[in-house]
């Protein structure tokens, strides 16, 4: 119930937040470094009156330290927020992953003594496309209470393809390979009353709420 979309447990994802004193911020790193790698990070960020936005891209691709690792992946994540007055507020996040990998393969404890670096496969793929939205509404009713409404949704696909013996030291026979595909996609909102108080000197918390959830992962 205390955070967003994810179907994988409980893990808080705390995004940076738009630049508080600029009206515009660019940020731009470039990263070179060995088997070809290459990273771009920008992003734009500011504040202006009662709205407030945060917008980057980050880039990664490279060839990896073994033969068949190479891999490539673009990452985007946009977040919008307008203060309507001193107690509400409403915000809007968007972000996509688009990521594919070549697997190297498996090693038994032979083939690492022989070769660290050796890799016998060539066909195995690995790929994601990942997008996932939200829109956020709060209410600051006092300094202790809090009324939040959160609108979110998934849509992700992962792709695994490739020879995929349990043996890795089988050498790939060139016959069909073994595609596994994940469909996900769920959506929900939740309606919570957040209020904290103390019990004589010991802080203390009291969450009330609703929650509506529908997942179709195939």
């Amino acid at each position: 119930m205390q955070y967003g979309t994810q179907f994988g447990g409980l893990v808080n994802f705390i995004m940076k937040k738009p630049n508080k004193t600029k009206k515009m911020e660019l940020i731009h790193r470039n990263t070179f470094g060995s088997n070809e790698l290459y990273t771009n990070f920008t992003s734009i960020s500011g504040s202006i009156k009662k709205f407030s936005y945060l917008s980057f891209i980050n880039f990664k691709q490279g060839d990896g330290f073994r033969p068949n690792s190479g891999f490539e992946s673009i990452n985007t994540y946009n977040y919008f927020k307008y203060k309507i007055n001193n107690k509400l507020w409403l915000s809007t996040e968007f972000t996509y992953l688009n990521y594919i990998a070549q697997q190297a393969g498996g090693l038994s404890d032979q083939m690492f003594s022989e070769d660290h670096f050796q890799s016998n496969r060539s066909r195995n793929w690995f790929q994601v496309n990942w997008m996932l939205y939200n829109l956020h509404i709060n209410f600051k009713a006092s300094s202790t209470k809090t009324i939040s409404f959160n609108l979110f949704g998934l849509d992700a696909k992962r792709d695994a393809l490739g020879f995929r013996t349990n043996r890795v030291s089988q050498v790939d026979s060139g016959d069909e390979r073994d595609l596994i595909k994940g469909d996900f996609n769920n959506y929900g909102f939740e309606l919570k009353y957040l209020n904290r108080y103390k019990i004589k000197s010991k802080k203390s918390n009291m969450l009330l709420g609703a929650k509506f959830y529908k997942s179709d992962n195939t």
